[in-house]
C-alpha cells in the first residue's frame, strides 16, 4: 500500500507537491522543518541543527510525563533532519556528540517514566553516531571527542556509544582510550567515579574481546567476588574463545545465589558446548528445560539430545505435568506450545478450582486460545475467574475488561451444549447480577 502511494506521488507534477507541502507547513512544524532542510545548503543545515541543539541546552521548561512522548518525537526529528541534511560524516558525528551533551539538561527537566526520551539518546542518537563514525576518516579526532564526552555520564546514556566501537575505531585508538580511563581510575578517590571509569574500560575490553583486561579491571573496580562478577568474567573468557578459563571462573559462582540460575545455566551450556562436553551439556539443557518448560527451551534441548526424540520427550513431560496437583499457567501454555491442546484443556479443567483471576497477565491469552480451538467450556471457566476477580476488587477502571469478558461469556454460552458440573450461563449471570447489583457503573455500560 505504501509503495503504491509512493509511486503515485512520484508521478505528480512538482508544483502540486510544492503547494501541498506549503499547506502542510502552515499547520505542522515537522513539515516546515522538512521544507527548511530541503531548500537549505549543507552549511545552512549545519547552522540550523546547531541552533536547535543549543536550544535544547538552554531549555528550562519542565516536561511532564504526558508530554514526554511528544518531546521524544521532537528530539527524533532533529536527528532525522541531521541525517538527511548533513552528508559530511565527520561533521555529522561531531553534531551527534554535541546532541549528546544536551542529555544532562534535558533529563533533569523531564519526567521520563516511560523511557521514551532516554531511548532517543540511547538508541537513535547512538545509531546515528555510528553511521557517521564508520565513514569519518579522522579516527584520532573522533576517538578524542568520544573519550571526552564519556568523562561525564550522569544518566548512563553516553556509554551506548561504545557498543560495536571496533566497527568504527581502530584498535590503537581504543587502546589509547583505555589507557586514559585507567589513568583516571587510578587517580580517583570516589568509589562511584572509579567504577564509572572501570565500566567504560570493561565495555571497550568486551569490544576487543580482551578477557584478561576485562578480568583485571573488573577485579580492580569490584574486588568482591560475587556471583555476578564471576559470571561476567566467565562470559568474556568464553566470548574470547577460551572456554577452559570460562569454566574456571564459572566454578567460582556460589550456587546459593539462585536469583541468577537461568543466566548461569545458559552460560554453562555454552561453555560445555565449546569444550565439547556432550554429557554435561545435555544435563544442563535438561536443567534449563525443567526450570522453565516452553516451546523454545524444548527446541534448545532437542538441538542437543536429538530432534528425533521430540515425541518421546513430549509424552514423558506431559505425563509428569498431568500428575501435578497444582495449577501452573506456564505449564498450561507449554502444553499448548507443543501442540497438545486437548491435554492443556484437561490440565486446566481438572484444576479449575485453582483458577485465580488475579493472574490477568496470563489468563486472557489462555482463554483466547481455548476459544479459538473450540474449547468453549474451558474458555468460560477462565473468563469467569477473571470477571469474579474484577467484581471482588470493585475498581471502576477495570470494568471495561470485565464488560468485555461478560460479553464474550454471553457469546460462548450459545456454543456450549454440555455444562458438565459447571453452572449454566443463565445461572451464573443471575448470581453475579444479584451479588453485584449496586455496581451501577458496570451494568449501565454493559447494557
Amino acid at each position: 500500500m505504501k509503495k503504491d502511494i509512493y509511486n503515485k506521488l512520484c508521478k505528480l507534477d512538482s508544483k502540486i507537491l510544492a503547494e501541498a507541502l506549503f499547506q502542510l507547513a502552515e499547520h505542522n512544524k515537522t513539515a516546515q522543518d522538512v521544507i527548511d532542510r530541503l531548500v537549505a545548503t549543507e552549511a545552512e543545515n549545519i547552522k540550523r541543527i546547531k541552533s536547535k541543539i543549543t536550544g535544547l541546552k538552554r531549555r528550562n521548561r519542565f516536561i511532564d510525563w504526558r508530554e514526554s512522548s511528544s518531546f521524544a518525537n521532537d528530539l527524533s526529528m532533529i536527528l532525522q533532519n541531521l541525517k538527511a541534511g548533513i552528508s559530511d560524516p565527520c561533521i555529522g558525528a561531531e553534531l551527534v556528540l554535541l546532541f549528546f551533551k544536551t542529555d544532562d539538561n534535558i533529563m533533569n527537566l523531564c519526567d521520563d517514566s516511560n523511557g521514551s526520551i532516554g531511548d532517543i539518546y540511547r538508541y537513535e542518537a547512538s545509531d546515528l553516531f555510528k553511521y557517521y563514525a564508520q565513514a569519518c576518516q579522522n579516527k584520532e579526532k573522533l576517538a578524542k571527542a568520544l573519550f571526552e564526552l564519556n568523562k561525564e555520564d550522569d544518566f548512563g546514556l553516553r556509554d551506548s556509544l561504545f557498543e560495536n566501537s571496533t566497527h568504527f575505531l581502530p584498535e590503537p585508538q581504543l587502546r589509547t582510550m583505555i589507557d586514559g580511563y585507567w589513568s583516571l581510575m587510578e587517580k580517583e578517590t570516589e568509589d562511584y567515579k572509579k567504577r564509572h571509569w572501570g565500566l567504560l574500560i570493561e565495555l571497550l575490553a568486551k569490544e576487543l574481546k580482551d578477557a584478561l583486561l576485562f578480568e583485571k579491571v573488573h577485579l580492580y573496580a569490584w574486588p568482591d567476588l560475587t556471583a555476578a562478577v564471576c559470571k561476567d568474567i566467565a562470559a568474556i573468557w568464553l566470548d574470547s574463545g577460551q572456554p577452559d578459563k570460562a569454566l574456571e571462573w564459572f566454578n567460582r559462582i556460589d550456587d546459593s545465589e539462585t536469583y541468577m540460575s537461568a543466566e548461569r545455566n545458559t552460560l554453562l551450556l555454552a561453555i560445555h558446548g565449546q569444550l565439547g562436553n556432550t554429557q554435561q551439556q545435555e544435563q544442563v539443557a535438561w536443567d534449563i528445560f525443567h526450570n522453565y518448560r516452553s516451546g523454545e527451551t524444548l527446541n534448545d534441548l532437542l538441538s542437543i539430545i536429538g530432534k528425533e526424540k521430540r515425541e518421546q520427550v513430549i509424552a514423558k513431560e506431559a505425563e509428569l505435568l498431568l500428575k501435578e496437583n497444582e495449577l501452573s499457567t506456564s505449564h498450561a501454555r507449554f502444553l499448548i506450545d507443543i501442540g497438545c491442546i486437548d491435554l492443556a484443556e484437561s490440565y486446566i479443567f481438572e484444576r479449575k478450582e485453582q483458577l485465580n483471576g488475579e493472574l490477568y497477565y496470563a489468563l486472557p491469552d489462555l482463554a483466547n486460545i481455548m476459544e479459538k480451538n473450540e474449547k468453549y467450556l474451558t474458555a468460560t471457566i477462565i473468563l469467569r475467574s477473571l470477571l469474579d476477580s474484577i467484581f471482588e476488587r470493585a475498581k471502576s477502571k477495570t470494568y471495561p475488561h470485565g464488560i468485555r469478558y461478560l460479553k464474550t461469556l454471553d457469546k460462548l454460552a450459545k456454543k456450549i451444549n454440555d455444562w458438565r458440573d459447571i453452572s449454566t450461563h443463565t445461572d451464573y449471570f443471575n448470581e453475579i447480577r444479584k451479588n453485584n447489583s449496586r455496581k451501577f457503573s458496570f451494568w449501565s455500560k454493559y447494557n
